[in-house]
């Protein structure tokens, strides 16, 4: 859909950086003044797409109001697939991929709350924001809206400035829901790139986040401070992202470079997560 990832500014000399590179869609970890060719480790996916205008399914049986919607949305450079029933929309979000629907919810063969709800129950469209057009401002049909998962509403007659308000916040709340995804499958990667790295630990940033959730309900942390601290604790050995795997893998005594560079690397997992 839209730009999912930002690269950091480039860190301070001597940090260790995390960066997310739009060539290939590969996320590496590297050293700062290291070269390509001497040690960046790839540990994440990401794809970076150029925001463009949104796609937006407009749904109205009425031409004069599919013409009058059309024309609001592409003066805001949008892109508008139409629709003059439910099952036309349906078939066309199975086929074309929307960033945002806006449904009537007066339409000849199925009203639009069962089309929101089609959408919102399907796992390929259910994150795709739908606005459902209402005849009247009512709780009933409100309330319907909200029981379909409807994302918001908008009343007729039509306000050009109110309807791109509506537009534009739930394609930046959708934009947002996206970088979340993608910045939680970067933690997921960056914890197993640590764990590959040392088969002595496997299954340990699991263990240590499952034991940390637990510590932090017994004292009654909030949800959110829950779900912060456990995708902290998956990353708490990043670090050792920056020790050679030799060093870590090695059986004997560490001479005082390697043992350097081990005691070293909680500074440098901070370092890391601070980028």
């Amino acid at each position: 859909m839209h730009d999912v990832c930002r690269c950091p500014s480039p860190a301070r000399s001597g940090r260790p950086r995390v960066r997310l590179d739009a060539d290939g869609g590969r996320a590496r970890f590297s050293q700062a003044g290291a070269t390509p060719q001497d040690g960046e480790v790839v540990i994440a996916s990401a794809k970076r797409v150029e925001d463009s205008g949104a796609v937006v399914l407009v749904a109205i049986e009425d031409e004069a109001g599919e013409r009058q919607v059309r024309a609001i949305l592409e003066s805001a450079d949008n892109r508008v697939l139409t629709a003059a029933d439910g099952a036309a929309a349906l078939r066309i979000l199975s086929a074309h991929p929307c960033d945002l629907v806006l449904c009537d919810a007066l339409l000849p063969d199925m009203d639009g709350f069962e089309v929101c709800r089609a959408i919102k129950q399907a796992p390929a469209t259910r994150h795709i924001p739908v606005l459902l057009l209402l005849a009247t401002d009512d709780e009933v049909q409100r309330g319907r809206a909200l029981q379909a998962a409807a994302d918001d509403v908008v009343i007729k007659p039509i306000e050009r400035t109110l309807l791109l308000t509506l537009v534009r916040a739930q394609l930046r709340l959708a934009r947002l829901d996206d970088q979340v995804h993608d910045l939680e499958g970067l933690v997921m990667t960056l914890a197993r790139a640590v764990e590959d790295r040392e088969q002595s630990s496997a299954g340990l940033a699991e263990k240590v986040a499952h034991w940390a959730t637990q510590l932090g309900g017994a004292i009654e942390l909030p949800e959110d401070q829950l779900t912060l601290l456990y995708k902290a604790a998956l990353l708490h050995d990043v670090g050792t992202l920056s020790v050679p795997v030799d060093v870590l893998s090695k059986g004997g005594r560490l001479d005082p470079g390697e043992f350097g560079q081990v005691k070293r690397h909680p500074v440098v997992g901070e370092q890391i997560l601070g980028a």
